[in-house]
């Protein structure tokens, strides 16, 4: 935090390899390099990184350690400046990975992003919805107890690429973000692998989810187009490939829908576009409820 302060506006700071205190907040035009062999470990309480300035970027960092307060927004990076570019970072050991909140043009690219799945055991008493583990004595974290991936709130037009998200409670959770891009992601064992509603003009790309509760729940949104992705072997309680609930004028093309129980929902749908997906060895290929009207 010191060397932050004393940082000129536009400055790059190189950490040394090895781990670096935190929490820290950036409040100024800044790049922090760390060349994927310095960690930047928070205390256990609130943010590690607080992204409070225009034009910041990250790159090649670990960053672990946030604080665990679901009411609170704990988180591994959070940001509030825009324009802010999340490149080649590990994170882990933190409620949610990446915030966004209320910022356009951000770019979170390259990253690796892994749950918090289990807690010290502690003579405290356990908070409701934290259950005993079996091994070393520690306490599990269970999915909804835990922070998403990437979460954005009131976003617009960012981009979001090539990360690879695991463990978390939802891979990636959209709620009023519109116009963004997400692409050539990775998103595995979580429980919702795209948690998404109120959200307009998105794309999505190329992207895998795979192996979770459900791989995307898409709800009251519209002009989407969701292109190219791989919703394969979700399976549990809610297991459904790709969820579409009140979202309208959307474009699903050229997906792979495998092996899924449920492989493509529609409720309360109008004027979707529907074109030339594989869908297969789910146990339904498509259930269509009520209420829908003009797709194709």
């Amino acid at each position: 935090q010191e060397r932050i302060y004393a940082a000129a506006p536009g400055d790059s700071i190189q950490l040394e390899p090895g781990i670096h205190a935190g929490p820290i907040v950036i409040n100024k035009l800044l790049t922090l390099i760390g060349n994927s062999k310095a960690e930047i470990r928070g205390n256990g309480s609130g943010n590690v990184v607080t992204i409070a300035a225009d034009d910041v970027t990250l790159r090649g960092l670990r960053i672990s350690g946030s604080g665990l307060r679901l009411s609170d927004d704990d988180a591994a990076v959070f940001v509030t400046g825009n324009r802010a570019k999340i490149d080649n970072c590990v994170i882990a050991n933190s409620l949610h990975g990446i915030y966004l909140k209320k910022v356009s043009g951000a770019q979170i690219l390259n990253n690796r992003i892994q749950g918090k799945t289990t807690l010290a055991a502690s003579a405290e008493p356990v908070e409701k919805g934290i259950g005993q583990g079996s091994e070393n004595c520690d306490t599990t974290l269970v999915s909804n107890r835990r922070g998403n991936g990437i979460h954005q709130w009131s976003c617009e037009s960012n981009l979001i690429r090539g990360n690879e998200i695991s463990e978390t409670r939802d891979g990636m959770y959209f709620s009023f973000t519109n116009n963004s891009r997400v692409e050539n992601n990775s998103v595995h064992h979580v429980r919702y692998g795209l948690h998404y509603m109120y959200s307009d003009g998105n794309i999505f790309e190329n992207n895998s989810f795979s192996e979770n509760a459900a791989g995307a729940a898409i709800m009251f949104s519209k002009d989407l187009i969701v292109r190219g992705n791989r919703f394969i072997n979700n399976r549990g309680h809610r297991a459904y490939g790709l969820i579409f609930q009140s979202s309208d004028h959307s474009r699903l093309e050229h997906n792979e829908i495998s092996q899924n129980a449920v492989g493509l929902s529609f409720n309360q749908c109008n004027a979707n576009d529907v074109i030339g997906n594989r869908v297969t060895q789910n146990y339904i290929g498509l259930r269509f409820g009520s209420n829908s009207d003009g797709n194709r």
